[in-house]
């Protein structure tokens, strides 16, 4: 039975991102991995399993152009709204209060990854400081007196990358 699950899930992928273009399939290359797919099918990244095959695909592609929009550089992070879905490439630069860490791409300063309960693919299933990740999840942010306050008046704020109330954080080792 698994190995028809398999395969259905493998026919359904591939349909899903046939003919999609480039620009598509370069953004989601960090989740190409089949035991990385798998992973986002079985959290609910790419949608329920539920409906007619042709809507299944609708919502796994659907799904995945919002993967490939989320990508973005840490600096951007500052002018999305909390709750966002976002993807960010980046080096671990330093473990904060276990199992946190900071991601750092070098276009800000690094990011906070509250890696509680996260589904860590590839490494081993375990990142190390300097080693490429790819991290999806949701924008938040904390007060951290370390941060200069961007307003006046304004509480000192840090972007943070978590989870989602039903989506676990993933964390790609590259």
């Amino acid at each position: 039975m698994a190995k028809v699950a398999g395969a259905r899930l493998r026919d359904l992928l591939l349909e899903s991102v046939r003919g999609a273009g480039e620009p598509l399939t370069d953004a989601l290359a960090a989740f190409a991995a089949w035991r990385t797919l798998s992973v986002l099918w079985q959290t609910g990244w790419l949608g329920p399993d539920r409906g007619s095959p042709a809507a299944v695909r609708a919502e796994v592609r659907r799904r995945f152009r919002e993967l490939a929009a989320a990508h973005c550089p840490v600096a951007a992070l500052a002018h999305k709204p909390v709750g966002q879905m976002v993807c960010l490439r980046g080096k671990m630069v330093d473990v904060g209060t276990a199992p946190d860490f900071r991601l750092d791409d070098e276009t800000a300063d690094p990011v906070v990854v509250q890696a509680a309960g996260a589904r860590v693919l590839g490494g081993g299933g375990t990142a190390m400081a300097g080693q490429d990740l790819t991290v999806l999840g949701f924008l938040d942010r904390i007060v951290d007196p370390a941060v200069s306050a961007s307003v006046p008046r304004q509480p000192p704020l840090r972007s943070v990358i978590r989870a989602g109330d039903c989506l676990p954080l993933i964390v790609v080792i590259e």
